[in-house]
């Protein structure tokens, strides 16, 4: 048994939709980014690469280097800074990762603050006067379980978890048996090489 948003029920029931006037979503402006990590904790590990592309041709590799532990810092924080400086520039309808609201914005904004900064002084949203904050334990329901997370607000973007997606299909889908990037990819016949 899955329970909906008092939005989601709203559109359900009233067949409206998110986005008015798009009878075909591949209109909307979607930008992707994943984050690689040193490790799974940003009070010791660190980014070294942000990934962002969107359905629009746009795509960039940002890296983290230096030579030194404080040239390593700075870099990692300059490419953060980059990474909301993009995302304002490129105006995305739709901001999505997978396990991005568990994992990749917590650790972006971790990391920052274990670096002297917050994440909500780079700006990353539409209005300046309207930081990027973190909506402390947000919930999901899947299925029997809830799960709690910090919620990503970004003003003038939706922010969407794609494995939340994956994980409510899961659970009302007995055939989807693990919500695995590799192995949803696989199941969703759109795995590549």
């Amino acid at each position: 048994f899955m329970t909906l948003s008092p939005v989601e029920q709203y559109m359900v029931q009233t067949g409206k939709r998110l986005f008015r006037g798009f009878d075909d979503y591949s209109d909307v402006h979607r930008l992707q980014f994943d984050i690689e990590t040193t490790g799974l904790d940003p009070k010791v590990n660190s980014t070294f690469l942000i990934g962002i592309k969107d359905n629009r041709g746009f795509e960039e590799v940002i890296r983290v280097s230096g030579d030194t532990p404080r040239e390593l810092r700075e870099s990692e924080i300059k490419a953060t800074q980059y990474f909301l400086k993009l995302v304002k520039e490129l105006e995305p309808d739709i901001i999505s990762g997978y396990n991005s609201e568990v994992f990749d914005f917590n650790f972006l904004n971790k990391r920052c603050e274990r670096l002297g900064y917050e994440m909500k002084d780079f700006g990353g949203t539409l209005n300046d006067d309207k930081p990027i904050y973190f909506r402390k334990n947000a919930t999901i329901k899947l299925g029997a379980e809830t799960e709690y997370y910090d919620q990503t607000i970004m003003w003038g973007f939706n922010v969407i978890d794609i494995a939340h997606a994956v994980r409510k299909a899961q659970a009302i889908n007995s055939s989807i048996k693990g919500w695995g990037l590799k192995y949803i990819t696989k199941f969703s016949d759109v795995a590549k090489p």
